[in-house]
C-alpha cells in the first residue's frame, strides 16, 4: 500500500482491506459494499480496484440496483482459481442453474439470495474462505 490515503488508514481498516483484496486458494472470492470502501475506509474506488489488480485479482463493480447489496459492491476474485473450482463443482452448479464461467458466476451470486440450506451454500462459503 503506497498511497498516502492507505498509509493513514487505522490498522483495523488495513486488515479489512488486506482480507478483501489479497485473495488466495483459501479465499478465492470477496466483496465489500461501495459504501464501506468510500465512506468508512475513505478510499477511492480506483484505489481499491488497483489494489485488487496488484494482488493478481479481477473484480466486478456493481451499482446500487445491480446486486443484493443496497449501496452496490465490488466483488474481487481470482479468475483462474475460481474457474478450476467451478469446473470441479459443475454438477452442483448445473443443478442450481448457476453458470460455471467465473464472470457469470460472480454476477449470479451478487444478484441472488441463497438460503443457508441451499445445496450451493457450502461451495459459496468455501469460496469466501468460510468453509
Amino acid at each position: 500500500m503506497n498511497d498516502r490515503a492507505l498509509e493513514s488508514l487505522p490498522e483495523d481498516m488495513k486488515d479489512v482491506l488486506r482480507r478483501h483484496t489479497k485473495l488466495d486458494a483459501n479465499k478465492v472470492v470477496s466483496y465489500l459494499p461501495l459504501s464501506t470502501i468510500e465512506n468508512v475506509m475513505r478510499i477511492s474506488l480506483g484505489t481499491y480496484t488497483a489494489i485488487i489488480e496488484s494482488n493478481r485479482g479481477s473484480y466486478i463493480v456493481f451499482g446500487e440496483n445491480e446486486c443484493r447489496i443496497s449501496s452496490g459492491a465490488v466483488y474481487a476474485f481470482l479468475p483462474e482459481e475460481l474457474s478450476g473450482i467451478l469446473k470441479a463443482n459443475k454438477d452442483i452448479l448445473t443443478s442450481a442453474s448457476i453458470p460455471c464461467e467465473p464472470w457469470a458466476f460472480i454476477r449470479t451470486i451478487a444478484d441472488t439470495w441463497f438460503e443457508d440450506g441451499a445445496a450451493i451454500m457450502p461451495l459459496i462459503k468455501k469460496l469466501f474462505g468460510e468453509g
